[in-house]
């Protein structure tokens, strides 16, 4: 069994597949889901769709989403990251490809969060996008703070990769490894020790090259594991084994 660790099946866009997609994972290969958030309203519904066996959720505002912080969100946040289905604060970082005029603010909310997870027992999803150096320099700076974090969609250089391994994070991969042209960052896969990778879908985004130019969906994170297992010389029941092991031991309260 696969788990897809990123995966936004609250997202419109699987209005009309969602039923489909969360039946599917009794008996299809990929047999879980962590459904995180970006902003207050898609935490609320991201813990409605956590209302399944095989379905959690991540809670948290996305750097985009950064000017709506406030203390009703932040209250909010306190309220509920509890929930037992709530197994992540995320995804939370920094993103300056859209907004780096509000950088400040970013790291602002950002460390704001990292302190709820922190009291509240949970790890991370990291978001990064052209913020690599501050990144990475938050990821050393807040390290005594923050239980376990992940940078999720990994889509950065080996460097980055050696800098955020060494600080004992975890990376997670997209389809975009799959793409024409990324050869780079299929290295970087090739890098990461086998007990701090895991697999995702970042759905309805990203879909794999098989299914380029469709909405991303769950199932298609085999196809993600699939080039995984060939880069490191494994077979898919182990790929499944370790991935899903990984995804268990970082997000724990899945066993709770």
């Amino acid at each position: 069994m696969l788990i897809d660790t990123h995966s936004h099946i609250n997202d419109e866009r699987l209005d009309d597949v969602r039923g489909e997609i969360v039946k599917n994972l009794a008996s299809s290969r990929v047999g879980g889901v962590i459904c995180p958030s970006f902003s207050l309203k898609s935490s609320k519904t991201s813990l409605v769709m956590a209302n399944n066996d095989r379905v959690w959720c991540a809670l948290g505002v996305h750097p985009e989403n950064c000017a709506e912080y406030d203390m009703v969100t932040h209250n909010w946040l306190d309220e509920n990251l509890s929930n037992q289905k709530v197994v992540a604060v995320g995804e939370i970082g920094l993103d300056y490809h859209y907004g780096a005029d509000e950088a400040r603010l970013q790291h602002k909310v950002c460390e704001d969060q990292i302190m709820l997870a922190k009291n509240h027992n949970l790890p991370i999803v990291f978001h990064m996008r052209d913020a690599w150096e501050d990144s990475i320099a938050l990821l050393k700076d807040f390290r005594s703070e923050i239980k376990r974090g992940v940078v999720h969609c990994f889509d950065g250089d080996i460097k980055s990769a050696e800098k955020i391994l060494s600080l004992g994070y975890y990376l997670s991969f997209t389809g975009l490894i799959t793409y024409k042209g990324r050869e780079e960052l299929r290295e970087v896969v090739k890098i990461v020790p086998h007990d701090k990778l895991m697999v995702e879908t970042d759905a309805p985004y990203l879909a794999p090259q098989a299914f380029r130019g469709k909405i991303n969906r769950p199932e298609y994170v085999t196809e993600v594991a699939d080039l995984v297992a060939s880069l490191w010389g494994v077979s898919q029941s182990e790929i499944d084994e370790i991935t899903t092991k990984n995804a268990k031991t970082f997000f724990d309260k899945m066993g709770a």
